[in-house]
């Protein structure tokens, strides 16, 4: 496939005085930026990884010039795990393309090689500094660019428009948190709203505000969340569950999974998990911090409260620890398979929530705290068809879970109910295509 984009659908690029102001702004940021991305390389040895690439070099990209390349862009680990199903379907439909995909954290970079197949090159986003960009985006020469959820670069947009190079906002969203932080600096960022193709967003409150941020209606549209899609395709596959219990050595004992945990709930899950273990004595918790730098001190939180406790990593068959740390990627979705009562965090403090559709595409119903933000829409079809419940302390999660494992039909019940919100919502990946594929020759 050679390179072929309808170019006479392409937004234009106009020297205005907005991106004149911005792209100053950024020249004289560059040297304190630079200060600070030389503190980062010595405090985080992460970073040090192909740093050049991050200043738009990418000497081992070589390819034949009329070979078509398109580019996604997962900024990190949320991001790559939802564009999984994407890349398999885009793939599929571009068999020839090189494709290329990058991150912009060191967590996303691992996830997306270890996770993602039929992908050539995996590298790190350039830092949107205008010389920086244009050497990426003329190095590269992608016929088209997908960036997941929301990410707004303007000056690699605007690079990407210069060279004809169609930009998608693939399943868009914006958060109130985000929405609020792009309002106020909406005067640099609606030109580069301009340089956008398509904004192919998750439900029609997403529309609008992206629309109120200056992105023009008519490249609007609403195509659904690829999230269901990969939590039922994340779904098959996953080993069996006693393959799981042995992996995790703890034989036919219930499970409570606690997952995606944010500060400041690490407390209440515990409080909950001792209230069960009197009525459920050989109730086991599997506690999963959120950012895998926590692990030692939530193991220092349990092992505190006078739980035994041991690493994932750690686990060599059957054990009496009665907490288990999860301190590896990637494994958190299929371990989903062996819950008996799952709460997921991120949603007990202002983080706004983290993804309940991956437990409930294995049948599980889920709990979650009050602060959903991120996936509200998702919380309250949860909520309503019966398989989300949400609490607000200590006292409501161990409450709800005992009555879950004293009632296992209802807990069966509850887990069809999420399963079929998952299940109703399915085709946004082909939707997305589908319209692409209009800008695509």
């Amino acid at each position: 496939m050679s390179c072929g984009v309808a170019h006479a659908n392409l937004p234009g690029v106009r020297r205005d005085p907005i991106s004149f102001l911005f792209s100053l702004l950024t020249y004289l940021l560059f040297p304190p930026f630079l200060l600070f991305f030389a503190v980062r390389l010595i405090c985080k040895p992460e970073y040090r990884a192909r740093w050049p690439e991050r200043f738009g070099r990418y000497p081992h990209m070589r390819r034949h010039p009329h070979q078509a390349l398109f580019w996604v862009h997962a900024v990190s680990v949320g991001e790559v795990l939802a564009s999984d199903v994407f890349i398999r379907h885009l793939r599929a439909r571009y068999p020839d393309v090189v494709l290329v995909v990058s991150t912009g954290t060191p967590t996303g970079q691992a996830t997306a090689r270890r996770r993602l197949s039929g992908v050539d090159h995996f590298i790190y986003f350039p830092f949107d500094f205008p010389w920086i960009v244009r050497r990426a985006v003329r190095t590269l020469i992608p016929c088209a660019f997908f960036c997941f959820e929301t990410e707004l670069w303007p000056h690699f947009l605007r690079a990407l428009a210069r060279e004809g190079a169609p930009a998608f906002l693939v399943n868009g969203r914006l958060s109130s948190k985000s929405f609020q932080g792009y309002h106020k600096a909406r005067f640099f960022f609606r030109p580069a709203l301009q340089s956008v193709s398509l904004f192919l967003m998750q439900t029609p409150h997403d529309m609008e505000r992206i629309i109120a941020l200056g992105a023009p209606c008519e490249r609007v549209t609403c195509v659904g969340n690829i999230k269901y899609d990969q939590a039922i395709s994340g779904s098959r596959g996953t080993e069996t569950a006693p393959a799981l219990r042995a992996a995790l050595g703890i034989g036919d004992a219930p499970l409570m999974i606690a997952a995606s945990l944010h500060p400041g709930e690490d407390a209440t899950v515990l409080a909950a998990y001792a209230r069960l273990k009197t009525d459920f004595p050989a109730l086991v918790l599997l506690m999963a911090p959120r950012h895998l730098t926590r692990v030692p001190s939530v193991e220092q939180e349990v092992r505190g409260q006078g739980w035994t406790c041991v690493r994932k990593r750690d686990v060599d068959g059957p054990h009496d620890a009665s907490v288990i740390l999860l301190d590896t990627l990637g494994e958190l979705a299929g371990l989903y398979a062996v819950g008996d009562v799952v709460f997921v965090g991120g949603s007990l403090v202002p983080v706004g929530g983290h993804n309940i559709l991956e437990p409930a595409a294995f049948r599980k119903p889920i709990l979650f705290g009050p602060h959903m933000d991120n996936f509200q829409e998702i919380a309250e079809q949860m909520k309503q068809a019966g398989g989300g419940i949400e609490v607000a302390n200590t006292d409501q999660m161990a409450e709800r879970m005992a009555h879950l494992l004293t009632h296992p039909s209802e807990r069966a019940e509850r887990g069809e109910a999420a399963f079929r919100v998952v299940q109703d919502h399915q085709g946004a990946v082909e939707r997305t295509l589908d319209r692409v594929a209009a800008w695509i020759k």
